[in-house]
């Protein structure tokens, strides 16, 4: 019979770890695994939908509930999600995220059910996952550096790496969506992308003061920020005043989108990290690795290890992300402009070959395979 897996994290907000859940539950639904996601309703919802990826509401997450569950949230979210594993013969649960994860393992365990779940992001408070990791049958990393953090806690994770779908994210000639942006043609764009929230935020401004440092010297430069969180009007704000100087528009805060591949082939090149940095050098991008933990620089063949082994500065990095040392890397790839598709063409010739979506698939079905019993797939 087939396996029947139920996705679970807090909500369908536009981020690396929603659209991570999306992915595997499209690939899986497609080798033939019967995926239910449970999650609140969100902006990534609509392609959820469109997927046709059975959804089920769970109640939104209060900011309180995401350190200590609030008694109400964590009781209507067991109460669905018993019905749901009920209904749906849930064999393995796996959950992504807190709250929502704690409630989903505490129904696992009433049901007798076996549940996985993935570490994300370094942000993790131990004390926090310490009832999640001790109650899984099998524990997921994203990265090198969350596979070490996790052995020096005590536990055995497996490394499965985000995976990206190469039928979305790819190469394609994206010139005339330029003027739908108000980009000119002959334009260099520089896009940064991810949540506008906590320490995103600040890279974002980053990511602004660095491209004023690059325009500078290269006049035909904009610069392109995609994403949105609790501090996106603080940013529009910050953008607006380096655009009042100039007297036109080249600095362009687009909030939340939904069609990133678009995005990323409209630009020239692109500072992301983690899932972002992927897709874009899926999409054939030249890639600068800025995250979380600091920042690594351009991701070419000789710092691909490196690049990976530091989750593209999200997990660890070289340095520090400052203004300094994005700038210095900006202006170094814009005068390069002419050899950038090469740069481009050996980052997807690189995901391809090691995060391919339907390669990363394989060691987690084998996961759920192994703790689920005798759910296999037909």
């Amino acid at each position: 019979m087939r396996m029947r897996v139920l996705m679970v994290l807090d909500e369908w907000n536009l981020g690396g770890t929603e659209t991570h859940v999306l992915s595997i539950a499209k690939m899986l639904l497609r080798l033939h695994v019967n995926v239910v996601v449970a999650a609140s309703d969100g902006p990534l919802l609509a392609r959820v939908r469109d997927l046709h990826i059975p959804n089920v509401r769970l109640p939104k997450p209060a900011w309180s509930t995401l350190t200590v569950p609030a008694d109400s949230y964590r009781q209507e979210t067991m109460s669905i999600l018993r019905g749901v594993m009920t209904q749906e013969h849930v064999d393995l649960v796996h959950a992504h995220q807190l709250p929502s994860g704690l409630a989903a393992l505490a129904v696992a365990q009433e049901r007798g059910i076996p549940f996985v779940y993935t570490v994300h992001g370094t942000y993790e408070d131990p004390e926090q996952l310490a009832p999640i990791l001790s109650g899984a049958a099998g524990i997921v990393v994203v990265s090198p550096p969350l596979e070490a953090l996790l052995r020096s806690w005590g536990y055995e994770p497996i490394i499965i790496p985000n995976g990206v779908d190469l039928d979305e994210f790819h190469p394609l000639d994206a010139s005339g969506l330029r003027s739908t942006f108000g980009l000119p043609d002959d334009a260099f764009i520089w896009l940064y992308t991810g949540r506008i929230a906590w320490e995103k935020a600040q890279i974002a401004k980053t990511f602004l003061l660095a491209a004023v440092g690059v325009r500078k010297i290269f006049r035909n430069v904009h610069a392109l920020v995609v994403g949105s969180g609790a501090r996106q009007v603080e940013l529009e704000r910050f953008a607006a005043k380096f655009n009042a100087r100039k007297h036109q528009p080249w600095i362009h805060v687009l909030g939340g989108y939904d069609e990133m591949n678009k995005l990323y082939c409209l630009a020239d090149a692109v500072v992301g990290t983690g899932r972002v940095a992927l897709e874009a050098m899926a999409a054939g991008k030249p890639v600068i690795a800025a995250g979380s933990h600091g920042f690594v620089g351009l991701i070419e063949p000789a710092r691909f290890e490196l690049a990976w082994n530091m989750y593209f500065g999200d997990h660890e990095a070289v340095e520090p992300a400052t203004r300094s040392a994005l700038t210095r890397a900006m202006k170094q790839v814009t005068a390069m402009r002419g050899a950038l598709p090469v740069v481009g063409n050996s980052g997807r010739e690189w995901v391809a070959e090691r995060f391919a979506l339907e390669k990363t698939c394989e060691p987690l079905i084998a996961l759920y395979e192994r703790v689920g019993g005798n759910a296999t797939r037909s």
